[in-house]
């Protein structure tokens, strides 16, 4: 054998073994890493496990507050509760409102006793006609064609929803989120007095804004469902407060109508508002503003003169972790200038 055949061999009998050795080591240290950063993420992410048990929903959530420290809370419910308190919430359609509409204006006219009286519907607006006028007044026509909004109001009331202009002048209707929230306040007396709890734990008599900065980061850590157009989704989408802890999951409205009615739970004498914006919702608290706060004015309730007072705004959406007084990007504009349509809670 050569000498520099046996000096190539003798190289690789050396170091080959300790290139294994310090891949082999490389391999254990990433895989470590890889665990501890597993484990680092685990303690920190959102978990939530749900049971049903003798009529019952057991909730069970595990999460990093926003003081940073890990929570584990246990809720019971009664599962008809969660699920149909205050309403079992459905999309209510152009044509379904526009059926039902028909429906009570036949109804008026035959409880009028107008025997000529006969109304349709044509390219979903209501057509009115009085082929004669038997027990019918000269002015049948225009009453029952001026109590057309009035019944529709009613039936939107009936199933819930709202009329809403938005500031944009764009017109519809939608959930009727402030009357959802007031109304699920009992049903989530277990998470509120669990906030409760905690908040009194976490600081020396907590003021409303530690409330509102402590649910919405709560919220924001629920898996969050899109909403596309508000006016054009008949409420597809949205969920009840009650459906939405049940399912784990709502859009920005549903999470919205979830801080009203928890905060409604915790401070009821603060006024409270719902934020409409082009293709999204906030929530509004009245407080003093701090520096950089973003805030909004409105009329309160119990106001002897035009003095507005000012509402800090908070957003509950998530996924992205934004603090009280603060909103992304793209609707700044109009959170600054006013643009947005107000309803109080």
């Amino acid at each position: 054998m050569s000498t520099a055949l046996s000096a190539k061999l003798s190289f690789k009998l050396r170091h080959s073994p300790r290139r294994r050795v310090s891949g082999a080591f490389a391999l254990l240290l990433a895989l470590l890493l890889s665990a501890s950063m597993a484990s680092a993420q685990a303690s920190t992410a959102f978990q939530f496990n749900r049971d049903h048990a003798d009529g019952s929903v057991h909730l069970h959530y595990g999460f990093e507050d926003i003081e940073g420290q890990r929570q584990q809370w246990q809720l019971t419910f009664s599962q008809q509760d969660m699920l149909r308190q205050p309403v079992m919430f459905r999309p209510l359609s152009p044509a379904r409102l526009q059926r039902a509409l028909l429906q009570q204006q036949r109804e008026f006219a035959r409880q009028q006793g107008w025997r000529g009286a006969q109304v349709e519907l044509d390219n979903g607006r209501l057509i009115y006609q009085l082929h004669n006028r038997i027990g019918a007044p000269e002015n049948a026509l225009s009453t029952w064609r001026a109590r057309e909004a009035d019944a529709r109001a009613g039936i939107l009331r009936q199933h819930y929803y709202q009329s809403l202009r938005l500031h944009t002048g764009n017109t519809g209707y939608t959930p009727d989120h402030p009357r959802v929230a007031a109304e699920s306040v009992t049903l989530l007396s277990p998470l509120i007095a669990q906030l409760d709890h905690t908040l009194s734990a976490t600081y020396d008599d907590y003021t409303p804004r530690q409330a509102l900065a402590y649910v919405s980061h709560f919220i924001q850590q629920i898996p969050y469902a899109e909403l596309s157009d508000r006016l054009q989704s008949n409420g597809a989408g949205f969920v009840t407060p009650g459906r939405l802890l049940h399912d784990n999951r709502g859009d920005c409205d549903s999470k919205v109508t979830l801080l009203a009615a928890l905060m409604a739970g915790l401070f009821a004498d603060v006024e409270r508002r719902i934020v409409y914006l082009p293709g999204h919702a906030m929530f509004a608290l009245a407080l003093d503003p701090e520096p950089d706060d973003i805030f909004l004015r409105d009329r309160v309730a119990d106001a002897d003169n035009d003095e507005r007072a000012t509402f800090v705004i908070a957003d509950p959406t998530g996924p992205a972790q934004l603090n009280v007084g603060e909103a992304a990007r793209a609707y700044q504009s109009h959170l600054r200038s006013g643009a947005v349509t107000l309803k109080p809670i």
